[in-house]
């Protein structure tokens, strides 16, 4: 499954590149599969972190709503482990894009999608 996530962040990462924005309900059945496994203890913990970072990103506008549901989504399907490894390596990857293109704004799905593909294929 997290290979259709994959591929599903390929296309988004396509439509941050191009638009900034990503269609961010391409990601809501990765979610309710999510849900409906036993392991997947700490839910509704994730939901209300997921909704906090929501409300404080529309107050201050920090990352774009998009990166926020993929980081939610992503962090059903991994491990704190790989998710922690997921996440630094897409910070990383975000600066080195920034150093490059020198712009304001960067689209972060990309470099979400490069991390989680390295994250779970090699860790």
């Amino acid at each position: 499954m997290i290979h259709l996530l994959i591929i599903t962040l390929i296309y988004l990462s396509w439509q941050d590149l191009k638009l900034q924005l990503i269609q961010s309900q391409l990601l809501f059945p990765f979610i309710w599969i999510a849900a409906l496994e036993w392991h997947n203890f700490y839910l509704w913990i994730k939901l209300g972190i997921y909704i906090i970072f929501l409300y404080y990103n529309h107050t201050e506008k920090k990352l774009g709503n998009g990166d926020i549901d993929l980081v939610f989504v992503v962090s059903l399907w991994l491990s704190a482990w790989q998710w922690l490894i997921w996440l630094t390596l897409s910070c990383f990857l975000a600066i080195f894009q920034y150093q490059i293109f020198s712009k304001a704004k960067i689209p972060f799905v990309p470099a979400l999608t490069i991390s989680l593909a390295l994250s779970v294929f090699y860790f």
